[in-house]
């Protein structure tokens, strides 16, 4: 599975505090990503968390929402661990024969990851129309634009083949109809939780090489290697053309941007994901802010910023400096280091600043704290589940708000989670 976070067009931004650096200390000029520079006043910046935010925060990461974050990887609630993703049907009496075999197929999502998506049944009897997506029976399958906002109903919209003789895949067509919806069906809700096709990647092998992209579109992040047999192929060459499973790489791409252990400890499918210390270079994760569904993003000039996806530059590393455990697993009441790639620690200032420092002292020690009441100090950190982390010398919490990165002891805003491991870049 390569790249999920597709950020939307209008998105496709970088969030700035108010000292606006230089854009080629943000991103080399050899990438061609337009990053938009967002300037708040002075004194918007420097402000506490209020408990407003804290509640907004709520309303940013609220999973009935495809666009609130901005992005297409759902977040869950604050103190969640799980998404719902709601669908409906616009003509609820012509897919009757449809939503056995649709539930039937995205059930393997939710196998591998901690995703349900819900049945609502008949659209026109929603509540909120706008947070649920929209599925319409169509001779092509296909979103349109599947996990973006403005379709064709000003909802999140999707084709699928819900009538039998209606399927637009040309090897559908000597095929069992109920099959091919399947097929179609997990391909397209793997759109929905913000993947797009494998073979867009440069290093494809895929048997249909035209679709081959130059570079990885700008707004994604590459996962795992290369999967030609991943659920997200679009040219289909994997063996086994109509099966709605997943390939083991689409199982560890959701996983890791979704995490798969449950709030009783358990995790269905695969083996259970947890942060893990840096045995060596290559174990590489990603800190994502609740308050945002923006990535921590170290810059070449040792400033710490917010991006929309997850590339070279959000890609870091933890090493721990103290625990109960010592057995390579990140665990709630660690003391850690977050890494990024020049080899710096992430550092809180007297200033309330955080930048990027070149050694390890007191001001680079992080304590991970358990927002919530699902894990206590001990227990270990699966991916994706709520954590906090407090400068030690500080005693004050990472946050992201109203642009700005920055230590704050209130807690308002300081909720965070973890995505990986990413493939080495």
């Amino acid at each position: 599975m390569s790249h999920p976070v597709r950020s939307l067009p209008e998105h496709r931004s970088t969030s700035f505090p108010c000292s606006t650096p230089d854009r080629a200390s943000v991103r080399s000029p050899l990438r061609s990503r337009l990053l938009l520079v967002l300037c708040w006043a002075a004194s918007a910046c420097a402000a506490a968390v209020t408990e407003e935010e804290a509640a907004l925060e709520d309303v940013a990461s609220n999973p009935q929402s495809l666009t609130a974050v901005g992005q297409a990887l759902w977040m869950p609630a604050r103190g969640e661990v799980t998404v719902t993703i709601p669908y409906c049907f616009i003509d609820v009496v012509a897919a009757a024969g449809a939503r056995t075999p649709i539930a039937t197929s995205v059930h393997n999502w939710s196998v591998a990851a901690n995703v349900v998506f819900r049945d609502e049944g008949a659209c026109a009897t929603v509540a909120d129309p706008s947070s649920v997506i929209h599925i319409e029976n169509h001779v092509f399958h296909g979103a349109y634009p599947g996990v973006w906002a403005t379709g064709r109903y000003n909802n999140p919209g999707m084709y699928l083949p819900l009538v039998p003789g209606t399927h637009g895949l040309a090897d559908c067509q000597t095929q069992p109809w109920a099959q091919c919806l399947r097929t179609v069906a997990a391909h397209e809700f793997g759109h929905a939780l913000g993947f797009p096709h494998e073979s867009l990647r440069a290093d494809t092998t895929s048997c249909n090489t035209g679709r081959r992209a130059t570079d990885v579109p700008a707004g994604d992040t590459i996962i795992t290697p290369y999967d030609g047999d991943s659920l997200l192929d679009a040219s289909y060459c994997r063996s086994g053309l109509l099966g709605n499973w997943l390939s083991s790489q689409d199982e560890l791409g959701v996983a890791a941007m979704y995490g798969n252990v449950l709030d009783n400890g358990t995790c269905d499918g695969g083996r259970c994901l947890y942060a893990m210390y840096d045995s060596h270079e290559d174990r590489q994760y990603a800190i994502r802010f609740q308050s945002s569904g923006n990535w921590l993003m170290p810059t070449d000039a040792a400033g710490v910023y917010a991006q929309v996806f997850i590339d070279r530059w959000e890609r870091i590393r933890f090493q721990r400096i103290s625990g109960l455990f010592d057995d390579g697993i990140m665990r709630y009441g660690d003391v850690i280091a977050v890494v990024d790639r020049w080899g710096r620690y992430l550092s809180g200032q007297d200033n309330n600043d955080v930048l990027m420092a070149s050694s390890r002292g007191e001001a680079e020690a992080w304590i991970v704290e358990t927002p919530t009441d699902l894990a206590r100090n001990g227990d270990m950190v699966p991916i994706n589940w709520p954590i906090r982390l407090k400068n030690r010398r500080m005693e004050k919490r990472i946050v992201h708000s109203r642009g700005d990165v920055f230590i704050n002891a209130a807690t308002g805003s300081s909720h965070l989670r973890i995505n990986g491991p990413l493939v080495p870049l």
